[in-house]
């Protein structure tokens, strides 16, 4: 499913038709059997990730081309009485792609609580340490506009993210 809609969505890219879009999976919110249903899900992801990547290349768009991969909530650290997880309010995403660096930033303490990062070196520390700033998703959009070369156009200025850059995909 993920493949198709990345296929149809490179070749209208190709066609200059539109310059960013939605896709979707199905198939993450695992309230009971979790084990099973993600395992399924996540395989379904990273196939269709591949698969859209390699359909880049085959149009010469891979230096074109950036993913960004995330979800709106993530899942409890514990199982309920299903053998699920519930909703959790802390997530992770990622990006690959046309100029995008290969490295993780950001961590989760034992119980997947979020932690800061420091803003010079993207180091995680403890959350009490008041010198560190938590990762927001206006982060990695700062990060974005640099990467596309829009954090100087007008538009881009005319709405701040009220974050700094802190270089997330230099």
């Amino acid at each position: 499913q993920l493949a198709s809609q990345g296929k149809l969505a490179l070749a209208a890219f190709d066609l200059g038709l539109c310059g960013s879009v939605n896709l979707s999976v199905d198939g993450f919110d695992t309230h009971c059997d979790h084990d099973v249903d993600q395992a399924s899900a996540i395989d379904e992801l990273f196939t269709g990730i591949s698969a859209i990547m390699d359909s880049a290349e085959a149009r010469g768009l891979q230096d074109r081309v950036v993913m960004i991969v995330g979800s709106e909530f993530a899942r409890t650290p514990n199982y309920n009485s299903g053998n699920g997880k519930d909703h959790w309010p802390y997530n992770s995403m990622f990006v690959v792609g046309a100029g995008v660096p290969s490295r993780s930033i950001g961590a989760t303490t034992d119980m997947q609580n979020i932690m800061r990062v420091k803003p010079n070196t993207l180091d995680p520390v403890e959350d009490e340490d008041t010198t560190a700033v938590r990762l927001t998703p206006g982060h990695v959009h700062a990060s974005l506009r640099k990467l596309a070369g829009i954090d100087t156009h007008p538009l881009a200025l005319a709405r701040p993210l009220g974050v700094p850059d802190l270089g997330l995909l230099d």
